[in-house]
């Protein structure tokens, strides 16, 4: 929750990709960005009760929740970020009405604290509030950036607070929201000060109330540093309450704001809570437990890869794609010589990846300009044993469809941040790939004997032969009045005569393909109710009478092959195949006996 409305009168603050910040901060202070994650936002802001029974019904030992922390914890990590993770204190005060501290659930956090311990991620235990913690971290310097969805770390006297950015409720993936206090302070004359004043006014945490009457706009007002009354109330005491209210009464006066204060207002409790909350030391701050042996410490990959597959089901084929990229970043990030840099090129073998640039709708997800897509060999940035299944994991699962077992040797391809390969690899090391047009889809055996059979001779006629075909009839067969003029690549079939029935009822939103242009008004058209046929590049109509025999038919295929030139034949439609495929239609029982030539 936070100070309510404090987001509505301050703005949503800039949105950008984390990719973009992340690599703003490596190439200006030359390491990586560091985040102090309050723990607590990550875990709620998750996964509801209902899908992580649903999860549990399908598999009873799964840990959805952590495996989601999980999944954004590589992603960051892959971006040569830095974290902490802060975790609520037993002396947490009430919140939001409620007992929020006293009585910590440890064993619902031991499995994300024994994860973070084998992915060497640094943790802290809070004396009482995560958030007040990580704003004095920030203070100290230990940390860049607060990570927290309430916007009370401001209060707490944060600089810079991160989010995840939200559209329509949904998280829109690799984009986070960013507040700066500099920027509140100049364009609304707020500090941390201030903004005690307004959550007292407008409800926070430990008041969700505040005054009845007194909005996020009116709070906002009231709040200023240039009224002085957020800044005294920091500092009064209770004995001084009385006239602290009077200021207060004349502050409302003079931005028309006349709203009843209540008899106990401040509430002391609530006040201490939010302008003298319960942290650590500077002294204890500086020499944080989990920070001893630095940001940087070896991962035991074996105990990685074990804790991996058995609480989070994520095996072999996971792990290198995961964390490969992982511990391939942190070799490049922390280059710091030519020598390495040679190596770096050798060992990983790095390729740009051509992309094929997509068009985005609004609102869809951008990729980041300061990542760039690459293949490497991950066999150099794990320290696992691939030469065999481990127990417990089947590899036959990823064989390919063509037969092909899975190699945990492969190259994979991943993002890796512009700025961490040219700090790690040598300058021109990596050269644009080269453009690889698209390949054509695959034809079939049919489609590719009816293309060789023309290939030679582009005029070469083709057949289509309608299954429903009669030569002793033509009254079943459409009219070139019947169908569209209009010319088209596609020769489908035709559509069929409207009885009086059809016309009185709905239009059909069944698509109907024209007959070719070059056909005349009132000349017959077969039916190509179960033909399939293609684009012609030279159309071509053979008159038939519905008199003929079958003899005729025969004259009319042979006049197609190039043996004839009779032109009598029943209803048949034959065309020029010069561009397209044809796709032979089943046998019809009607012609069997009727020889079809060679080409046609």
């Amino acid at each position: 929750m936070g100070i309510a409305g404090l987001w509505e009168v301050i703005g949503d603050g800039e949105v950008t990709t984390i990719a973009d910040f992340a690599t703003k901060h490596f190439e200006t202070e030359g390491r990586p960005l560091r985040i102090a994650v309050d723990e607590a936002g990550w875990r709620f802001n998750n996964l509801t009760d209902a899908q992580v029974a649903q999860i549990r019904e399908k598999e009873a030992a799964a840990n959805p929740i952590e495996k989601t922390i999980i999944w954004r914890i590589l992603r960051l990590m892959k971006l040569n970020i830095q974290m902490i993770f802060v975790f609520d204190g037993a002396r947490r005060p009430w919140k939001r009405g409620r007992r929020g501290g006293g009585k910590v659930d440890y064993e619902r956090i031991k499995l994300l604290e024994q994860t973070l311990d084998h992915l060497k991620v640094p943790r802290h235990r809070a004396p009482a509030e995560a958030e007040a913690e990580c704003a004095k971290m920030q203070q100290a310097g230990i940390v860049d950036v607060v990570w927290s969805d309430d916007s009370d770390c401001f209060m707490f006297g944060a600089t810079c607070q991160m989010e995840a950015h939200k559209v329509g409720g949904k998280r829109v993936e690799g984009h986070v929201r960013v507040h700066y206090a500099d920027r509140i302070l100049a364009k609304h004359d707020l500090d941390a000060e201030s903004l005690v004043l307004f959550a007292m006014l407008s409800g926070g945490d430990y008041n969700v109330t505040g005054v009845p009457g007194c909005g996020p706009q009116a709070a906002k007002l009231l709040s200023r540093r240039a009224l002085g009354v957020a800044n005294e109330l920091c500092r009064v005491e209770k004995r001084e309450f009385p006239a602290w209210r009077v200021k207060l009464e004349d502050a409302m006066r003079s931005v028309n704001k006349l709203a009843q204060l209540p008899p106990g207002f401040p509430d002391l409790k609530a006040l201490n809570h939010y302008r003298r909350p319960t942290i650590s030391s500077l002294e204890q701050i500086q020499s944080l437990r989990g920070l001893r042996r630095g940001w940087e410490q070896q991962v035991d990959q074996r105990k990685l890869r074990i804790l991996l597959r058995q609480r989070y089901n994520i095996w072999t084929k996971g792990y290198i794609k995961h964390l490969a990229p992982i511990f391939m970043t942190k070799h490049l990030a922390q280059c710091n010589s030519d020598e390495v840099r040679r190596d770096n090129d050798s060992r990983f073998d790095i390729k740009l990846k051509h992309t094929r640039k997509k068009k985005h709708d609004a609102g869809e997800d951008q990729p980041a300009a300061s990542e760039a897509k690459v293949t490497f060999n991950p066999l150099p940035a794990v320290e696992i044993d691939i030469n065999g299944e481990p127990e417990g994991e089947d590899w036959s699962i990823w064989k390919t469809k063509d037969g092909v077992h899975y190699d945990p040797a492969e190259r994979i391809e991943c993002e890796v941040l512009t700025c961490v390969l040219h700090h790690g690899l040598p300058p021109g090391s990596l050269q644009e790939p080269e453009f690889v047009a698209r390949k054509p889809r695959k034809k079939s055996t049919a489609a590719e004997q009816a293309t060789n059979s023309v290939a030679d001779d582009p005029h070469e006629t083709a057949i289509v032969l309608p299954l429903d075909i009669r030569h002793d009839s033509s009254s079943a067969l459409p009219t070139a009045s019947q169908t569209s003029s209009t010319t088209t690549k596609k020769c489908g079939r035709p559509p069929k005569a409207k009885s009086a029935a059809s016309d009185a009822g709905p239009p059909s939103k069944k698509r109907r393909k024209a007959a070719p242009a070059s056909i005349q008004e009132h000349q017959p058209v077969a039916s190509f109710r179960h033909a399939r046929t293609v684009e012609f590049k030279k159309p071509t109509v053979i008159d038939l009478d519905g008199s003929d025999s079958e003899h005729d038919l025969r004259d009319a295929l042979d006049l197609a092959a190039g043996r004839s030139h009779s032109p009598s034949s029943p209803g048949l439609f034959c065309t020029s195949a010069a561009k397209h495929l044809l796709i032979a239609p089943p046998p019809n029982p009607d012609l069997n006996s009727i020889p079809v030539a060679p080409g046609s």
